[in-house]
């Protein structure tokens, strides 16, 4: 699968993060908190890395699903102070499933 980066609009999104921080700080709490926006809304990413470098993240796992990998990747990118998403996730395997 190709990967893609995504251009969102930095301001316009749900406001999670402080400011008048250190960028290592700031970077660092806006990790934490999109992990745990990503974990509470029950989106399953086995190995989720998130990197964020000021207003760019990038993400990285391997999703249940292709509808899970967009979920995910739009929650981040709805999310003010991040303009841009480079998604390097991938998908589980498909089990096969065999009729009797």
């Amino acid at each position: 699968m190709k990967m893609k980066i995504i251009s969102c609009i930095k301001n316009a999104g749900a406001k999670i993060f402080g400011i008048e921080k250190t960028t290592v700080k700031k970077n660092a709490e806006k990790t934490s908190q999109l992990r745990t926006i990503i974990t509470n809304l029950g989106l399953e990413v086995n190995n989720l890395g998130i990197e964020v470098d000021d207003d760019a993240v990038t993400l990285w796992g391997e999703a249940a699903d292709l509808a899970t990998k967009e979920k995910v990747v739009l929650v981040v990118g709805n999310t003010n102070d991040v303009a841009s998403v480079e998604d390097k996730m991938t998908l589980a395997a498909v089990k096969e499933i065999t009729e009797f």
